[in-house]
């Protein structure tokens, strides 16, 4: 960032944001007296008057800005004496902590050092990063004197094309805005992207027309499609802004654009009433309401999200156990695995170091014997299509249990629009038989009666401020467990025994943000157990926290990506990416030794460390990646931008790396010591593991974790490197202590009546927190349809 004269950075703030909606001060008669002061003072005198134009700037004390960001409110305070900014605070609760939160606690330090609002937005945070500006532009204002001038909106009639940065990384949404003189005529978006299209279209269906209403791009995100949502609101800004200026009309009149519509339904109460209430409509809570309205019961289902399906419509598949029909029809009548072989090897799986069995038998068996039942229900009964079953995620995982949802040979992203029509479709039936459910409508507390021990019900908001009261005979708990609470991970999952979890802030998540657990914290309010809820998240991807998109995206023609069935990409934003995850590295974890073999860092062993781990490298390792190419290649399909070709050389490193190190990821040091001191590892612990891993590569045998001699790569002389890697957990797995009837428990190991946890709430009962997510494949999707589909044959047999 160039440095430039207080004065004229600050006097700027409203141009250079675009979003301030102010006027500039006049400044030519300050600039004219202080040049002819000069041509009469000496050197010295220059400075005195240089410095008592800077005095006059700021009126001192705390000015406070607000502008809406990802999620909600960012709040930018800025402290100034009369001549600098002294402090700069920013909060956004409603931000993603590993992106939005990131990004804006950056900007508050860069504004601090530049001395100016002017400062880079944070890539991949472009919502939060303009909040922040536009947040921060007020609140300077506010402290030079400087009022909007009340711009008046003309903008010239026509159609105006921007694109806005959504959920993909490869790809941004094109948005396409048609204005007349004054007013917003249209909003249309394309899905020619690579955004998920479910999600996109739910945005679009529901976030345009509320834009059109309220002809503002503020209107609030939907939930569960939040990027997306991001993603046209700042091309439609876009758009408007180029509107404006095509017609003459000062930037700064976008702010008539920036209405925050008030809640149509603020402050109105309603009672409901139902034998079940399901509580969030994903894979589980769908089945879960299906099936208890299949018993002749009345449900109600509340979704957080703007649309039902939840994480089951991004998903691959359910694993399930010989389902009787379907082999019928595709394998002869023959079982596909064999049961008992299999619960033997998952009750191995998930038995403690002490030798005690940490899954709940009773639990892992619903699954094995009803799994097969459900699916054959799903495709018979509600028109669900599988493929035929595959096996897990390792060799070792011959059991064929994973049975994909559509058909192979398509991309994730078509499998997905067809998943979420056979959820829909069931919902259609569901509500044939009289169920009825809600979007955009949170469980926020469980209504809980002390006396009988009973839950009654719960209580809820929705999107246009009603405030519900739903009393039932049972509620069913299936929100997803609790990745997207920092709070919660922390308080839980910080706390295993087992694994040097310490870095706090919860965990980079690739999943459901709207799984904040906020449910499963008001049963344990009210006295539920948990059942390993410290274990570990679930991690299918590993990436940087921060992931680079500085670089140009570039397609490769003939070649297609497996996730969103458009043209494969290659960049070298994905560099730091694959230096975290390719096999042939050193990485360490927070005592400075290693914990896994590296060659399973691409997807199932990068969540040993917690939050972070740290990848080790030397210049001399560099150098020949420099001039020969990386020899080892993996990135994430979901999390990376197409990486890069092996044996490609890459003359660019260099700058790549540079790049990392100025948004946090990377970091350099001459010494190994200074690197442990850089990354916060002790000295004596490094030094040592890199000695130790180095005469592992000299002998071809790696004596701590077995890692393959061709993945052996030495450390070589410095300067030294490290990378900063980070798992991304997909969901949570533990949760609440249930029984086989799905009924939640106490503490005294006694039944909560009218409470039950499905899906992710309750997954842990499966599970070992010694150990992670098991690996047989597609346990959690399985869960989450089998015990929804359990849960409400239980609940007929129990309120009829």
């Amino acid at each position: 960032m160039k440095q430039i004269k207080k004065w004229l950075a600050a006097v700027c703030v409203a141009s250079m944001l675009a979003t301030a909606g102010c006027s500039s001060p006049a400044k030519g008669s300050a600039e004219s007296s202080q040049v002819q002061s000069q041509e009469v003072q000496t050197t010295a005198d220059v400075t005195t008057a240089e410095e008592t134009t800077a005095a006059a700037l700021y009126s001192p004390g705390t000015y406070e800005g607000t502008a809406k960001g990802f999620g909600g409110d960012v709040v930018v305070k800025i402290t100034v004496d009369a001549a600098s900014i002294t402090d700069v605070t920013a909060a956004g609760e409603g931000e993603t902590p590993d992106k939005g939160g990131a990004a804006i606690e950056k900007m508050a330090g860069d504004v601090l050092k530049a001395q100016s609002v002017d400062v880079d937005g944070v890539s991949g945070s472009t919502i939060s990063s303009n909040a922040f500006k536009e947040a921060a532009g007020k609140a300077l204002n506010e402290a030079m004197g400087i009022v909007a001038d009340n711009a008046e909106v003309k903008m010239k009639p026509g159609t105006y094309t921007a694109y806005g940065d959504g959920f993909s990384l490869v790809e941004k949404v094109p948005v396409t805005v048609t204005v007349d003189e004054t007013s917003i005529q249209k909003i249309e978006v394309s899905e020619d992207c690579a955004e998920t299209t479910i999600i996109l279209r739910n945005a679009v269906e529901l976030l345009v027309p509320r834009m059109l209403e309220a002809q503002s791009v503020r209107v609030d995100a939907i939930c569960g499609a939040t990027a997306s949502s991001s993603a046209i609101k700042t091309a439609a800004e876009d758009c408007l802004k180029q509107a404006l200026e095509a017609a003459g009309t000062d930037v700064s009149a976008i702010e008539r654009f920036y209405t925050v519509p008030a809640k149509e339904n603020e402050g109105v109460k309603e009672q409901l009433e139902a034998d079940v209430l399901v509580i969030g409509m994903g894979g589980a809570g769908c089945t879960a309401a299906m099936s208890a309205a299949e018993q002749g019961l009345s449900v109600i289902g509340i979704e957080k999200a703007g649309k039902i399906g939840g994480t089951s419509t991004v998903t691959s598949s359910p694993c399930a156990v010989n389902p009787e029909k379907f082999q019928e029809e595709f394998n002869n009548g023959e079982d596909y695995v064999d049961k008992e072989a299999l619960r033997e090897a998952w009750l191995a799986y998930t038995t403690g170091a002490d030798g005690v069995q940490d899954a709940k038998t009773e639990v892992v068996d619903l699954l094995l014997d009803y799994s097969g039942e459900t699916l054959d229900w799903l495709r018979y009964e509600h028109g669900f299509s599988f493929c035929e079953p595959g096996t897990g995620f390792t060799a070792a995982d011959v059991y064929r249990v994973i049975y994909d949802y559509a058909q192979p040979g398509i991309a994730r992203n078509d499998r997905r629009i067809a998943t979420q029509s056979y959820y829909e479709g069931m919902m259609e039936k569901f509500q044939t038989l009289g169920g009825r459910y809600l979007t955009e409508t949170e469980g926020t507390q469980l209504i809980y009666d002390a006396a009988s021990g009973t839950v009654q019900g719960a209580y809820a908001v929705a999107a246009d401020g009603t405030q519900y009261e739903i009393r039932a005979k049972a509620v069913v708990l299936a929100t997803g467990g609790f990745a997207g609470s920092p709070d919660m991970v922390d308080q839980y999952i910080t706390g295993n025994e087992y694994y040097d979890f310490s870095t706090t802030g919860g965990w980079c998540v690739y999943g459901m943000y709207q799984n904040d657990g906020k449910m499963i914290a008001s049963a344990i309010e009210i006295g539920a157990d948990t059942y390993n809820i410290t274990m570990p998240p679930m991690v299918h991807n590993t990436a940087n926290p921060t992931i680079l998109r500085e670089y140009e995206v570039t397609p490769v023609e003939g070649e297609t990506n497996i996730v969103s069935g458009r043209t494969a990409t290659r960049s070298l934003n994905d560099i730091p990416q694959i230096m975290v995850s390719a096999a042939n590295i050193l990485v360490v974890g927070n005592d400075g030794e290693r914990f896994v073999d590296e060659s399973n860092m691409g997807m199932l062993g990068s969540w040993g460390n917690g939050r972070e781990f740290y990848s080790i490298w030397s210049t001399t390792q560099l150098d020949e990646v420099e001039q020969n190419g990386f020899k080892n290649v993996k990135t994430s399909n979901y999390l990376g931008q197409g990486g890069v070709n092996v044996g490609e050389p890459m003359p660019r490193l260099y700058e790549v790396l540079d790049t990392a190190m100025a948004e946090g990821i990377a970091y350099k040091a001459d010494t190994l010591e200074e690197l442990a001191k850089q990354i916060g590892v002790p000295e004596d612990s490094l030094k040592a593991t890199v000695e130790a891993y180095n005469g592992y590569c000299a002998s071809g045998v790696d004596e701590q974790f077995n890692k393959a001699a061709e993945y052996l790569d030495p450390i070589g002389e410095g300067p030294y490197y490290c990378i900063v890697g980070s798992p991304y957990c997909y969901a949570t797995v533990g949760g609440l202590n249930i029984n086989a009837d799905c009924n939640v428990l106490n503490t005294d190991g006694e039944e909560i009546h009218g409470l039950y946890a499905v899906g992710e709430d309750s997954l842990g009962c499966l599970m070992t927190d010694e150990k992670a997510y098991v690996t047989f494949g597609a346990a959690a999707e399985g869960w989450a349809v089998t015990s929804g589909y359990c849960v409400g044959r239980v609940l007929g047999e129990r309120l009829k």
